[in-house]
Protein backbone atom coordinates (compact mmCIF):
# COMPACT_ATOMS: atom_id res chain seq x y z
CA UNK A 1 0.00 0.00 0.00
CA UNK A 2 1.47 3.40 -0.96
CA UNK A 3 1.62 6.48 1.29
CA UNK A 4 -1.55 8.04 -0.18
CA UNK A 5 -3.54 4.90 0.56
CA UNK A 6 -2.28 4.89 4.19
CA UNK A 7 -3.52 8.49 4.53
CA UNK A 8 -7.01 7.39 3.40
CA UNK A 9 -7.46 5.07 6.42
CA UNK A 10 -10.02 6.72 8.75
CA UNK A 11 -8.89 7.87 12.18
CA UNK A 12 -11.39 5.49 13.82
CA UNK A 13 -9.68 2.55 12.13
CA UNK A 14 -6.32 3.64 13.49
CA UNK A 15 -7.95 3.78 16.91
CA UNK A 16 -9.17 0.19 16.56
CA UNK A 17 -5.68 -0.95 15.57
CA UNK A 18 -4.18 0.87 18.56
CA UNK A 19 -6.69 -0.70 20.97
CA UNK A 20 -5.92 -4.14 19.51
CA UNK A 21 -2.19 -3.54 19.91
CA UNK A 22 -2.59 -2.48 23.55
CA UNK A 23 -4.84 -5.41 24.42
CA UNK A 24 -2.20 -7.95 23.43
CA UNK A 25 0.84 -6.05 24.72
CA UNK A 26 3.31 -8.03 26.82
CA UNK A 27 3.23 -7.93 30.59
CA UNK A 28 5.03 -5.00 32.15
CA UNK A 29 8.10 -5.23 34.37
CA UNK A 30 6.10 -6.15 37.44
CA UNK A 31 4.76 -9.27 35.81
CA UNK A 32 7.67 -10.17 33.62
CA UNK A 33 10.00 -11.35 36.35
CA UNK A 34 8.02 -14.56 36.90
CA UNK A 35 7.59 -14.99 33.16
CA UNK A 36 11.13 -14.15 32.09
CA UNK A 37 12.22 -16.05 29.06
CA UNK A 38 8.90 -15.55 27.29
CA UNK A 39 8.78 -13.79 23.96
CA UNK A 40 8.74 -10.01 24.16
CA UNK A 41 5.58 -10.00 22.00
CA UNK A 42 3.71 -12.54 24.13
CA UNK A 43 1.53 -11.79 27.13
CA UNK A 44 0.76 -14.52 29.64
CA UNK A 45 -1.37 -14.81 32.72
CA UNK A 46 -1.78 -17.76 35.05
CA UNK A 47 -3.47 -18.25 38.39
CA UNK A 48 -4.11 -21.15 40.72
CA UNK A 49 -6.63 -21.10 43.56
CA UNK A 50 -6.61 -23.95 46.05
CA UNK A 51 -9.97 -25.47 46.88
CA UNK A 52 -9.87 -28.38 49.29
CA UNK A 53 -7.78 -31.16 47.80
CA UNK A 54 -8.20 -29.87 44.23
CA UNK A 55 -7.29 -26.68 42.41
CA UNK A 56 -8.96 -24.13 40.17
CA UNK A 57 -6.51 -23.25 37.42
CA UNK A 58 -6.52 -20.68 34.65
CA UNK A 59 -3.89 -19.89 32.06
CA UNK A 60 -3.74 -17.62 29.03
CA UNK A 61 -1.12 -16.75 26.46
CA UNK A 62 -1.46 -14.45 23.48
CA UNK A 63 0.57 -12.75 20.78
CA UNK A 64 -0.39 -10.96 17.58
CA UNK A 65 -1.54 -14.06 15.70
CA UNK A 66 -2.00 -16.85 18.23
CA UNK A 67 -3.53 -17.40 21.64
CA UNK A 68 -4.12 -20.22 24.09
CA UNK A 69 -6.27 -20.22 27.21
CA UNK A 70 -6.98 -23.00 29.67
CA UNK A 71 -9.39 -23.28 32.58
CA UNK A 72 -9.50 -26.32 34.83
CA UNK A 73 -11.52 -27.23 37.89
CA UNK A 74 -11.27 -30.33 40.04
CA UNK A 75 -9.32 -33.58 39.66
CA UNK A 76 -8.63 -34.66 36.09
CA UNK A 77 -6.48 -37.63 35.04
CA UNK A 78 -4.72 -37.76 31.69
CA UNK A 79 -3.53 -40.70 29.63
CA UNK A 80 0.02 -41.97 30.10
CA UNK A 81 1.22 -40.24 26.93
CA UNK A 82 -0.65 -37.02 27.89
CA UNK A 83 -2.52 -37.00 24.58
CA UNK A 84 -5.99 -37.75 25.90
CA UNK A 85 -8.17 -37.29 28.97
CA UNK A 86 -8.50 -40.44 31.08
CA UNK A 87 -10.97 -39.81 33.90
CA UNK A 88 -12.58 -36.89 35.70
CA UNK A 89 -13.83 -36.56 39.26
CA UNK A 90 -17.44 -35.44 39.72
CA UNK A 91 -17.80 -31.71 39.19
CA UNK A 92 -14.48 -31.34 37.41
CA UNK A 93 -14.22 -29.31 34.22
CA UNK A 94 -11.67 -28.44 31.54
CA UNK A 95 -11.82 -25.80 28.83
CA UNK A 96 -9.17 -25.24 26.16
CA UNK A 97 -9.33 -22.44 23.60
CA UNK A 98 -6.73 -22.07 20.87
CA UNK A 99 -6.46 -19.47 18.12
CA UNK A 100 -3.99 -19.87 15.27
CA UNK A 101 -4.24 -17.07 12.77
CA UNK A 102 -7.93 -16.92 11.90
CA UNK A 103 -8.81 -20.39 13.12
CA UNK A 104 -10.19 -20.66 16.65
CA UNK A 105 -10.98 -23.95 18.37
CA UNK A 106 -12.71 -24.46 21.70
CA UNK A 107 -13.14 -27.64 23.72
CA UNK A 108 -15.18 -28.01 26.90
CA UNK A 109 -14.88 -31.24 28.84
CA UNK A 110 -17.04 -32.09 31.85
CA UNK A 111 -17.36 -35.17 34.03
CA UNK A 112 -20.04 -37.60 32.91
CA UNK A 113 -21.30 -40.77 34.47
CA UNK A 114 -18.60 -42.82 36.22
CA UNK A 115 -16.01 -40.16 35.49
CA UNK A 116 -16.18 -40.49 31.69
CA UNK A 117 -15.31 -37.25 29.90
CA UNK A 118 -18.09 -35.46 28.01
CA UNK A 119 -16.87 -33.30 25.10
CA UNK A 120 -18.26 -30.15 23.45
CA UNK A 121 -16.09 -29.02 20.53
CA UNK A 122 -16.35 -26.00 18.26
CA UNK A 123 -14.22 -24.44 15.52
CA UNK A 124 -14.72 -20.91 14.20
CA UNK A 125 -17.71 -20.62 16.54
CA UNK A 126 -19.45 -23.64 14.92
CA UNK A 127 -20.31 -26.69 17.03
CA UNK A 128 -18.76 -29.83 15.61
CA UNK A 129 -18.66 -33.45 16.67
CA UNK A 130 -15.69 -34.60 18.68
CA UNK A 131 -14.51 -36.81 15.83
CA UNK A 132 -11.11 -38.08 14.73
CA UNK A 133 -10.01 -34.63 13.57
CA UNK A 134 -11.00 -33.06 16.85
CA UNK A 135 -9.30 -35.86 18.76
CA UNK A 136 -6.15 -35.37 16.67
CA UNK A 137 -6.20 -31.67 17.55
CA UNK A 138 -6.55 -32.52 21.26
CA UNK A 139 -3.71 -35.08 20.99
CA UNK A 140 -1.54 -32.31 19.56
CA UNK A 141 -2.48 -29.51 21.93
CA UNK A 142 -2.88 -31.44 25.21
CA UNK A 143 0.84 -32.30 25.75
CA UNK A 144 1.66 -28.61 25.24
CA UNK A 145 -1.09 -27.57 27.65
CA UNK A 146 0.09 -30.03 30.31
CA UNK A 147 3.72 -29.09 29.84
CA UNK A 148 3.27 -25.31 29.76
CA UNK A 149 0.65 -24.97 32.50
CA UNK A 150 1.98 -27.51 34.99
CA UNK A 151 -1.39 -29.25 35.21
CA UNK A 152 -1.02 -32.68 36.78
CA UNK A 153 2.72 -32.06 37.20
CA UNK A 154 3.21 -34.55 40.03
CA UNK A 155 1.67 -37.41 38.08
CA UNK A 156 3.56 -36.38 34.96
CA UNK A 157 6.88 -36.34 36.86
CA UNK A 158 6.17 -39.78 38.35
CA UNK A 159 5.44 -41.17 34.89
CA UNK A 160 8.66 -39.67 33.46
CA UNK A 161 10.70 -40.99 36.40
CA UNK A 162 9.37 -44.49 35.85
CA UNK A 163 10.29 -44.37 32.16
CA UNK A 164 13.64 -42.57 32.17
CA UNK A 165 14.60 -41.43 35.68
CA UNK A 166 15.72 -37.93 36.61
CA UNK A 167 17.22 -37.36 33.16
CA UNK A 168 13.80 -37.80 31.54
CA UNK A 169 12.23 -35.21 33.83
CA UNK A 170 15.05 -32.74 33.20
CA UNK A 171 14.63 -33.19 29.45
CA UNK A 172 10.94 -32.45 29.80
CA UNK A 173 11.66 -29.34 31.86
CA UNK A 174 14.09 -28.15 29.17
CA UNK A 175 11.15 -28.10 26.73
CA UNK A 176 9.05 -25.86 28.98
CA UNK A 177 9.09 -22.12 28.33
CA UNK A 178 7.39 -20.70 31.43
CA UNK A 179 9.40 -20.07 34.58
CA UNK A 180 6.45 -20.88 36.83
CA UNK A 181 5.84 -24.25 35.19
CA UNK A 182 9.53 -25.10 35.36
CA UNK A 183 9.38 -24.34 39.08
CA UNK A 184 6.38 -26.64 39.53
CA UNK A 185 8.18 -29.48 37.76
CA UNK A 186 11.45 -28.99 39.67
CA UNK A 187 9.54 -28.96 42.95
CA UNK A 188 7.59 -32.09 42.01
CA UNK A 189 10.81 -33.86 41.01
CA UNK A 190 12.58 -33.17 44.29
CA UNK A 191 9.48 -34.17 46.23
CA UNK A 192 9.03 -37.39 44.27
CA UNK A 193 12.28 -39.10 45.20
CA UNK A 194 15.41 -38.84 47.34
CA UNK A 195 17.97 -37.41 44.97
CA UNK A 196 21.61 -38.40 45.16
CA UNK A 197 24.13 -35.54 45.55
CA UNK A 198 24.96 -35.89 41.85
CA UNK A 199 21.28 -35.74 40.82
CA UNK A 200 20.61 -32.79 43.14
CA UNK A 201 23.55 -30.94 41.61
CA UNK A 202 22.17 -31.55 38.10
CA UNK A 203 18.71 -30.36 39.10
CA UNK A 204 19.96 -27.15 40.73
CA UNK A 205 22.39 -26.33 37.94
CA UNK A 206 19.67 -26.74 35.35
CA UNK A 207 17.28 -24.59 37.40
CA UNK A 208 19.93 -21.88 37.77
CA UNK A 209 20.59 -21.99 34.04
CA UNK A 210 17.06 -22.18 32.69
CA UNK A 211 14.94 -20.14 35.10
CA UNK A 212 15.32 -16.45 34.36
CA UNK A 213 14.08 -13.74 36.67
CA UNK A 214 15.25 -13.20 40.22
CA UNK A 215 12.05 -13.95 42.13
CA UNK A 216 11.33 -17.06 40.07
CA UNK A 217 14.80 -18.50 40.63
CA UNK A 218 14.72 -17.52 44.31
CA UNK A 219 11.43 -19.36 44.82
CA UNK A 220 12.57 -22.40 42.87
CA UNK A 221 15.87 -22.79 44.75
CA UNK A 222 14.14 -22.34 48.11
CA UNK A 223 11.56 -25.01 47.31
CA UNK A 224 14.26 -27.39 46.13
CA UNK A 225 16.42 -26.76 49.20
CA UNK A 226 13.51 -27.27 51.56
CA UNK A 227 12.52 -30.59 50.02
CA UNK A 228 15.97 -32.14 49.64
CA UNK A 229 16.93 -34.79 52.21
CA UNK A 230 18.65 -33.50 55.36
CA UNK A 231 22.17 -34.19 54.15
CA UNK A 232 24.82 -31.47 54.38
CA UNK A 233 26.33 -32.56 51.07
CA UNK A 234 23.03 -31.54 49.42
CA UNK A 235 23.23 -28.00 50.85
CA UNK A 236 26.23 -26.73 48.90
CA UNK A 237 24.55 -26.71 45.47
CA UNK A 238 21.57 -24.50 46.43
CA UNK A 239 24.02 -21.85 47.64
CA UNK A 240 25.95 -22.11 44.39
CA UNK A 241 22.71 -21.84 42.46
CA UNK A 242 21.81 -18.66 44.36
CA UNK A 243 24.87 -16.96 42.87
CA UNK A 244 22.97 -16.87 39.56
CA UNK A 245 20.17 -14.68 40.97
CA UNK A 246 20.67 -11.13 39.58
CA UNK A 247 18.76 -9.17 42.25
CA UNK A 248 20.63 -8.45 45.50
CA UNK A 249 17.50 -8.63 47.66
CA UNK A 250 16.27 -11.85 46.03
CA UNK A 251 19.72 -13.41 46.24
CA UNK A 252 20.13 -12.61 49.94
CA UNK A 253 16.57 -13.79 50.63
CA UNK A 254 17.32 -17.14 48.97
CA UNK A 255 20.63 -17.56 50.80
CA UNK A 256 19.07 -16.75 54.18
CA UNK A 257 16.12 -19.08 53.57
CA UNK A 258 18.42 -21.97 52.62
CA UNK A 259 20.62 -21.36 55.67
CA UNK A 260 17.59 -21.40 57.97
CA UNK A 261 16.22 -24.61 56.51
CA UNK A 262 19.35 -26.69 55.97
CA UNK A 263 22.08 -28.21 58.09
CA UNK A 264 25.13 -25.97 57.80
CA UNK A 265 28.52 -27.59 58.25
CA UNK A 266 31.90 -26.21 57.26
CA UNK A 267 31.60 -27.01 53.54
CA UNK A 268 28.11 -25.53 53.25
CA UNK A 269 29.11 -22.45 55.28
CA UNK A 270 32.03 -21.77 52.94
CA UNK A 271 29.72 -22.16 49.92
CA UNK A 272 27.27 -19.76 51.57
CA UNK A 273 30.02 -17.17 52.16
CA UNK A 274 31.15 -17.46 48.54
CA UNK A 275 27.58 -16.94 47.37
CA UNK A 276 27.19 -13.90 49.63
CA UNK A 277 30.35 -12.42 48.12
CA UNK A 278 28.50 -12.17 44.79
CA UNK A 279 25.79 -9.88 46.24
CA UNK A 280 26.34 -6.33 44.90
CA UNK A 281 24.38 -4.56 47.67
CA UNK A 282 26.35 -4.00 50.87
CA UNK A 283 23.26 -3.99 53.09
CA UNK A 284 21.96 -7.25 51.62
CA UNK A 285 25.39 -8.89 51.84
CA UNK A 286 25.71 -7.81 55.48
CA UNK A 287 22.22 -9.15 56.23
CA UNK A 288 23.12 -12.54 54.78
CA UNK A 289 26.45 -12.60 56.62
CA UNK A 290 24.72 -11.88 59.92
CA UNK A 291 22.64 -15.01 59.31
CA UNK A 292 25.76 -17.00 58.45
CA UNK A 293 27.39 -15.84 61.69
CA UNK A 294 24.45 -17.33 63.60
CA UNK A 295 24.55 -20.76 61.96
CA UNK A 296 28.17 -21.39 60.93
CA UNK A 297 30.60 -23.59 62.86
CA UNK A 298 33.59 -21.87 64.53
CA UNK A 299 36.01 -23.18 61.91
CA UNK A 300 39.06 -21.20 60.74
CA UNK A 301 38.37 -21.90 57.06
CA UNK A 302 34.74 -20.80 57.48
CA UNK A 303 35.74 -17.59 59.27
CA UNK A 304 38.28 -16.88 56.54
CA UNK A 305 35.61 -17.27 53.83
CA UNK A 306 33.23 -15.13 55.91
CA UNK A 307 35.78 -12.33 56.24
CA UNK A 308 36.57 -12.52 52.54
CA UNK A 309 32.88 -11.93 51.81
CA UNK A 310 32.73 -9.11 54.35
CA UNK A 311 35.76 -7.50 52.73
CA UNK A 312 33.86 -7.19 49.45
CA UNK A 313 31.31 -4.82 51.06
CA UNK A 314 32.14 -1.23 50.13
CA UNK A 315 30.10 0.46 52.87
CA UNK A 316 32.08 0.91 56.09
CA UNK A 317 28.96 0.67 58.25
CA UNK A 318 27.71 -2.50 56.60
CA UNK A 319 31.14 -4.12 56.67
CA UNK A 320 31.42 -3.27 60.36
CA UNK A 321 27.97 -4.79 60.95
CA UNK A 322 29.13 -8.02 59.34
CA UNK A 323 32.27 -8.14 61.49
CA UNK A 324 30.25 -7.37 64.61
CA UNK A 325 28.08 -10.39 63.84
CA UNK A 326 30.98 -12.86 63.59
CA UNK A 327 32.51 -11.44 66.78
CA UNK A 328 29.46 -12.79 68.63
CA UNK A 329 30.17 -16.37 67.48
CA UNK A 330 31.19 -18.85 70.15
CA UNK A 331 34.42 -20.85 70.13
CA UNK A 332 36.51 -18.75 67.74
CA UNK A 333 40.21 -19.65 67.68
CA UNK A 334 43.05 -17.19 68.22
CA UNK A 335 43.79 -17.39 64.50
CA UNK A 336 40.22 -16.36 63.68
CA UNK A 337 40.46 -13.40 66.08
CA UNK A 338 43.70 -12.32 64.40
CA UNK A 339 41.95 -12.44 61.00
CA UNK A 340 39.04 -10.39 62.37
CA UNK A 341 41.45 -7.72 63.63
CA UNK A 342 43.11 -7.60 60.21
CA UNK A 343 39.71 -7.26 58.52
CA UNK A 344 38.82 -4.41 60.87
CA UNK A 345 41.98 -2.58 59.80
CA UNK A 346 40.69 -2.55 56.21
CA UNK A 347 37.48 -0.66 57.08
CA UNK A 348 37.79 2.84 55.54
CA UNK A 349 35.90 4.63 58.32
CA UNK A 350 37.87 5.18 61.54
CA UNK A 351 34.73 5.30 63.69
CA UNK A 352 33.44 2.00 62.29
CA UNK A 353 36.87 0.40 62.65
CA UNK A 354 37.02 1.53 66.26
CA UNK A 355 33.49 0.24 66.90
CA UNK A 356 34.44 -3.23 65.69
CA UNK A 357 37.63 -3.27 67.77
CA UNK A 358 35.81 -2.18 70.91
CA UNK A 359 33.32 -5.02 70.43
CA UNK A 360 36.21 -7.38 69.77
CA UNK A 361 37.94 -6.30 72.99
CA UNK A 362 34.95 -7.50 75.00
CA UNK A 363 35.15 -11.05 73.63
CA UNK A 364 38.59 -11.91 72.27
CA UNK A 365 41.29 -13.70 74.27
CA UNK A 366 44.07 -11.52 75.67
CA UNK A 367 46.97 -13.61 74.37
CA UNK A 368 49.94 -11.85 72.88
CA UNK A 369 49.35 -12.75 69.21
CA UNK A 370 45.70 -11.62 69.24
CA UNK A 371 46.48 -8.37 71.06
CA UNK A 372 49.36 -7.63 68.71
CA UNK A 373 46.97 -7.90 65.75
CA UNK A 374 44.38 -5.83 67.62
CA UNK A 375 46.85 -3.04 68.36
CA UNK A 376 48.18 -3.00 64.80
CA UNK A 377 44.62 -2.48 63.65
CA UNK A 378 44.04 0.23 66.25
CA UNK A 379 47.23 2.02 65.19
CA UNK A 380 45.85 2.33 61.65
CA UNK A 381 42.80 4.36 62.76
CA UNK A 382 43.30 7.95 61.54
CA UNK A 383 41.14 9.63 64.20
CA UNK A 384 42.93 10.31 67.51
CA UNK A 385 39.70 9.99 69.47
CA UNK A 386 38.65 6.69 67.88
CA UNK A 387 42.17 5.28 68.19
CA UNK A 388 42.18 6.17 71.88
CA UNK A 389 38.74 4.55 72.32
CA UNK A 390 40.05 1.29 70.86
CA UNK A 391 43.09 1.32 73.17
CA UNK A 392 41.02 2.10 76.26
CA UNK A 393 38.70 -0.81 75.32
CA UNK A 394 41.71 -3.13 75.16
CA UNK A 395 42.76 -2.00 78.64
CA UNK A 396 39.43 -3.25 79.95
CA UNK A 397 40.48 -6.86 79.45
CA UNK A 398 41.36 -8.66 82.67
CA UNK A 399 43.89 -11.10 81.29
CA UNK A 400 46.30 -8.90 79.36
CA UNK A 401 49.91 -10.01 79.33
CA UNK A 402 52.87 -7.79 80.16
CA UNK A 403 53.92 -7.58 76.46
CA UNK A 404 50.38 -6.46 75.63
CA UNK A 405 50.68 -3.51 78.02
CA UNK A 406 54.05 -2.65 76.51
CA UNK A 407 52.45 -2.71 73.02
CA UNK A 408 49.59 -0.48 74.17
CA UNK A 409 52.05 2.07 75.55
CA UNK A 410 54.01 1.99 72.30
CA UNK A 411 50.80 2.44 70.28
CA UNK A 412 49.94 5.56 72.30
CA UNK A 413 52.85 7.27 70.58
CA UNK A 414 50.97 6.94 67.26
CA UNK A 415 48.08 9.11 68.53
CA UNK A 416 48.47 12.69 67.20
CA UNK A 417 46.38 14.32 69.95
CA UNK A 418 48.13 15.02 73.27
CA UNK A 419 44.82 14.94 75.16
CA UNK A 420 43.93 11.51 73.74
CA UNK A 421 47.44 10.22 74.49
CA UNK A 422 47.06 11.38 78.07
CA UNK A 423 43.57 9.81 78.34
CA UNK A 424 44.86 6.37 77.35
CA UNK A 425 47.88 6.51 79.66
CA UNK A 426 45.79 7.65 82.61
CA UNK A 427 43.44 4.72 81.96
CA UNK A 428 46.44 2.39 81.74
CA UNK A 429 48.23 3.60 84.89
CA UNK A 430 46.02 1.87 87.51
CA UNK A 431 45.80 -1.38 85.51
CA UNK A 432 49.26 -2.17 84.19
CA UNK A 433 51.80 -4.37 85.97
CA UNK A 434 54.58 -2.40 87.65
CA UNK A 435 57.47 -4.09 85.87
CA UNK A 436 60.63 -2.55 84.45
CA UNK A 437 59.50 -3.19 80.84
CA UNK A 438 55.98 -1.78 81.28
CA UNK A 439 57.05 1.26 83.33
CA UNK A 440 59.82 2.04 80.85
CA UNK A 441 57.37 1.86 77.90
CA UNK A 442 54.84 3.96 79.81
CA UNK A 443 57.49 6.58 80.63
CA UNK A 444 58.57 6.76 76.98
CA UNK A 445 54.95 7.27 75.87
CA UNK A 446 54.20 9.89 78.54
CA UNK A 447 57.33 11.95 77.85
CA UNK A 448 56.61 11.71 74.10
CA UNK A 449 53.45 13.81 74.58
CA UNK A 450 53.97 17.37 73.33
CA UNK A 451 51.72 18.98 75.98
CA UNK A 452 53.50 19.53 79.31
CA UNK A 453 50.15 19.44 81.15
CA UNK A 454 49.32 16.02 79.70
CA UNK A 455 52.84 14.80 80.48
CA UNK A 456 52.36 15.86 84.08
CA UNK A 457 48.92 14.21 84.39
CA UNK A 458 50.15 10.92 82.91
CA UNK A 459 53.22 10.72 85.15
CA UNK A 460 51.33 11.69 88.28
CA UNK A 461 48.80 8.90 87.49
CA UNK A 462 51.68 6.41 87.33
CA UNK A 463 53.15 7.74 90.59
CA UNK A 464 49.90 6.77 92.37
CA UNK A 465 50.71 3.10 91.88
CA UNK A 466 51.93 0.89 94.69
CA UNK A 467 55.02 -1.20 94.08
CA UNK A 468 57.10 1.29 92.11
CA UNK A 469 60.72 0.70 93.07
CA UNK A 470 63.12 3.40 94.25
CA UNK A 471 65.11 2.94 91.06
CA UNK A 472 61.98 3.54 88.95
CA UNK A 473 61.14 6.66 90.96
CA UNK A 474 64.66 8.03 90.44
CA UNK A 475 64.40 7.35 86.71
CA UNK A 476 61.02 9.11 86.50
CA UNK A 477 62.38 12.13 88.39
CA UNK A 478 65.56 12.29 86.30
CA UNK A 479 63.77 12.05 82.94
CA UNK A 480 61.04 14.51 83.99
CA UNK A 481 63.71 17.00 84.92
CA UNK A 482 65.29 16.85 81.49
CA UNK A 483 62.30 16.20 79.15
CA UNK A 484 59.34 18.23 80.49
CA UNK A 485 59.60 21.78 79.16
CA UNK A 486 57.13 23.46 81.55
CA UNK A 487 58.82 24.40 84.81
CA UNK A 488 55.69 23.98 86.95
CA UNK A 489 54.82 20.60 85.40
CA UNK A 490 58.39 19.42 85.71
CA UNK A 491 58.57 20.42 89.37
CA UNK A 492 55.20 18.78 90.18
CA UNK A 493 56.43 15.41 88.92
CA UNK A 494 59.82 15.69 90.64
CA UNK A 495 58.19 16.66 93.94
CA UNK A 496 55.71 13.77 93.77
CA UNK A 497 58.50 11.29 93.00
CA UNK A 498 60.45 12.58 95.99
CA UNK A 499 57.41 12.18 98.25
CA UNK A 500 56.99 8.58 97.10
CA UNK A 501 60.64 7.81 97.86
CA UNK A 502 60.21 9.19 101.38
CA UNK A 503 56.95 7.21 101.84
CA UNK A 504 58.61 3.98 100.79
Amino acid sequence: MNASKWREIPAAAWGILLIFQISIAPAGPAGRDSLAGDSSTTAENASVAARGETEDFSFSRADLLNSLSVEMRGDIRFSEDCRAIGAMAPGSYLQIEERRWLTARRLEVSAGAEGNPQYRFSMRSRSLPFDERAQAWLARILPEVIRETGINAKARVQELLSRGGVAAVLREISRIDRNETKRIYFSALVESRNLTPEEAARVIRQASRQITGSSALNRTLCEIAEKLPADESLTVEPFRGAEKIPSSSQKSAAIIFIARRREIGAEAAIAMAQSIRSIPSGSEAARALETLAEVCPADDAVVSAYLDAAGSISSSAQRANALSAIIQAEGLSSQSWIEIARSAAAIPSGSEQSRVLQEMADRCPGDEAVMRAYLRSAASIPSSHEKANALVAALGKTNLSEPAFVNIAETVSAIPSSAEQGRVLQAMAPLCPVSDAVVSAYLDAALGITSSAEQEAALLALLQREGISAEMLKNISRRAGSEISSRSARQAVIDRAAERMKED
